[in-house]
């Protein structure tokens, strides 16, 4: 009987290893499922965070093109306010030549009124 149960004992150690094999495995199938599971949410979660960079670099470029425009509109204001100034002041040294030719005409009639009293008397 000793025998047989050595046989019997000897029999039950592959079962043993196989089944010992078999949890293993089936221990570490479950744990790269759950990996799996962990990387596809990491994944999805690294994709939203991506979305949303993206989303604000676009709204960041919309922001720096509008102030772009704005500085050319801004650009444009100074140089037609710098034309007009330019526009102006010709103006105006014109104006003083047109005063100071006037004012020596009107000293030079002054002086011919003057002139033409004094002849008369």
């Amino acid at each position: 009987m000793v025998s047989s149960s050595a046989a019997a004992g000897a029999g039950g150690e592959p079962q043993k290893q196989l089944l010992s094999i078999i949890r293993d495995f089936a221990a570490e199938k479950s744990h790269g499922e759950r990996r799996v599971k962990d990387l596809k949410r990491r994944l999805d979660d690294v994709r939203a965070a991506s979305d949303a960079a993206a989303a604000e670099l676009e709204a960041a470029k919309r922001a720096r093109e509008g102030a772009e425009q704005e500085l050319r509109g801004g650009q444009v204001q100074v140089a037609i306010a710098a034309a007009s100034i330019q526009a102006l002041e010709a103006t105006i040294s014109h104006l003083q030549e047109e005063i100071s030719k006037a004012g020596s005409d009107l000293d030079a009639l002054k002086e011919w009124e003057n002139t033409g009293r004094k002849n008369v008397q």
